[in-house]
């Protein structure tokens, strides 16, 4: 798949999830990274219906499409949202610990939050105080001057969190074969418990 992509990161994709309703819910998000092959994170708000939705039920699916190569791939797996360090603790002081034990909300893996908030540029970190995602405008909005020193900040708002996501099945569609090949992989079933691959009908 990173083949596919001629172009750098961060790869703008398609997220499904579910809402409370038992609905569903797509957005954009932008792929961050890929920590691990099967494991790919982008970054969000807390305050958010989507970290929600994922915090309440963490199956989710990823729709890529890469233009250049007329290829789509859907990723199916697991989100885990990556939040604040535990109260008392900094997020400097739980990475030389080794990390933090899984909240009832949420969990993180060291360093996650600070590598992705040190990594972005200003326009995005002003996204995280611009008040809740969704609430009227102007509700909650913390004043200029708390943006700007937020903003500035070395370490990340309460609001920001990363998602990652433990890819457990893949479809790779080729939309530039004639005639299209569709192929799916799924995880722990082939032999000694890894990736199988099967192509199936387009």
């Amino acid at each position: 798949m990173k083949a596919a992509c001629t172009g750098p990161l961060p790869w703008v994709g398609a997220l499904a999830t579910v809402t409370p309703a038992g609905t569903p819910a797509v957005r954009s998000i932008n792929v961050r990274g890929w920590p691990e092959p099967s494991t790919y994170t982008f970054i969000s708000d807390v305050r958010s219906a989507k970290a929600a939705e994922l915090a309440a039920t963490a199956a989710t699916e990823l729709c890529l499409h890469f233009p250049d190569t007329r290829e789509q791939y859907r990723l199916s797996g697991e989100a885990v949202v990556l939040g604040p360090a535990p109260p008392g603790e900094t997020e400097e002081e739980v990475d030389r610990a080794g990390g933090a034990p899984a909240g009832d909300d949420c969990s993180r893996l060291p360093g996650a939050r600070l590598e992705a908030w040190r990594g972005l540029g200003a326009g995005a970190r002003e996204w995280f105080f611009w008040g809740p995602p969704g609430a009227p405008l102007g509700i909650d909005r913390p004043s200029e001057d708390a943006a700007r020193e937020g903003m500035a900040a070395d370490s990340p708002p309460d609001a920001f969190v990363v998602v990652e996501v433990q890819v457990v099945r893949a479809e790779r569609l080729q939309l530039g074969i004639t005639p299209f090949v569709r192929t799916v992989y799924e995880a722990g079933r082939g032999e000694d418990g890894g990736w199988s691959m099967m192509e199936v009908n387009p």
